[in-house]
């Protein structure tokens, strides 16, 4: 049963909270995926393995990231109590699985091969000549 009564507005749309989830969700993932592009684009491998890259820039586009993993997170976990309410826990699992265990493994691989360039306290001689 996809509606339920209410005695103050009467009957719901039970799906309207999954919808909404899934809309936000839709939302924070399309965020990501551009956060992570322009991370490569800004800092590519190369510049990544000879530590050139703006730190500033770096530190503040990985923070942006790292906040839209949490905003993420928030969501999924409020998705996952209203999907619930319809769904049994393997159907939930499978979703998750499909959609967002792949963006936050890029997420991870992507703070993890950054780190190296974010936790650099010096920065020796340029070998451009």
């Amino acid at each position: 049963m996809f509606f339920a009564k209410d005695k103050n507005i009467g009957f719901v749309f039970l799906g309207l909270s999954i919808w909404s989830g899934i809309s936000s969700l839709a939302l924070s993932l399309s965020q990501i995926e551009d956060r992570l592009t322009f991370l490569h684009t800004v800092a590519p491998s190369y510049n990544r393995k000879h530590l050139f890259v703006r730190r500033f820039e770096l530190d503040s586009r990985l923070n942006e990231l790292q906040t839209l993993q949490n905003d993420l997170l928030t969501t999924t976990q409020l998705l996952n109590r209203h999907l619930s309410e319809i769904y049994s826990f393997d159907i939930i699992d499978e979703w998750f699985d499909l959609y967002l265990t792949p963006v936050l493994g890029k997420i991870n691989s992507t703070l993890i091969e950054f780190s190296s360039v974010r936790n650099q306290t010096s920065w020796p001689r340029r070998p451009l000549i």
